[in-house]
């Protein structure tokens, strides 16, 4: 992280703050393949991803640790270890995601439990033992490429480092692969939702000290 330049200091989302970069998020991830997706039609996706992002948001805001930029320009949210199942009721409910049966309607809501059904699975799989889950990153469009992802994601990969403990993501875009192997994370495994879905990349990130010592044993 570049710590001369204030604009990519990291810090902590004050919960007034969720409606604003939910908004954000939404301009980030307008044609991301898994909103495509979850809502084909595009008014219905510019109105529904603030509101599904926003319930991202504020459950790792309630339960983990969120970072953006003074600027709100981007935004990390991890869970971290022991919280990285997003499978209790009361969490949901504090957070809005109980409510998307109502908000986003049934076809679109059967797709959202075939993505979540699949990626609960890989993520079973590839992070079985304690770890943070990145649950969302995302940058402003007009401030991509300039370093603010890498910035955000920072806190609490040191952490993980001096904790000794492996971090797990997913994306949706081929692309991101390089990005995120710059910071440690490798693919574990690639896959396609079922019926019609997106491919998304489970990728794996162990510790620093971790990772140097299998490299000295090869």
């Amino acid at each position: 992280m570049n710590k001369t330049n204030s604009s990519l200091e990291p810090v902590h989302l004050e919960p007034q703050h969720i409606g604003l970069v939910s908004q954000v998020l939404a301009r980030a991830f307008r044609e991301d393949p898994i909103a495509r997706y979850l809502f084909p039609n595009d008014l219905r996706r510019a109105r529904l991803l603030p509101w599904y992002l926003g319930s991202a948001v504020r459950y790792c805001s309630n339960y983990g640790e969120v970072y953006t930029t003074e600027t709100l320009d981007g935004l990390a949210a991890w869970l971290p270890p022991g919280e990285t199942g997003v499978s209790n009721y009361w969490h949901m409910f504090r957070s809005g995601m109980l409510l998307a049966p109502l908000k986003v309607g049934p076809a679109a809501f059967s797709r959202l439990m075939a993505l979540r059904t699949y990626t609960e699975a890989a993520h079973e799989r590839w992070a079985p033992g304690s770890h943070w889950y990145l649950f969302v990153l995302g940058v402003e469009p007009s401030s991509q490429g300039k370093g603010v992802g890498g910035a955000l994601m920072e806190p609490v990969l040191a952490r993980a480092d001096a904790e000794n403990t492996s971090c797990y993501l997913e994306t949706q875009y081929e692309r991101n692969l390089p990005f995120y192997g710059k910071y440690g994370f490798e693919v574990a495994e690639e896959g396609t939702v079922p019926n019609g879905g997106p491919r998304i990349w489970s990728m794996v990130r162990q510790p620093a000290e971790h990772s140097a010592k299998s490299k000295r044993e090869e």
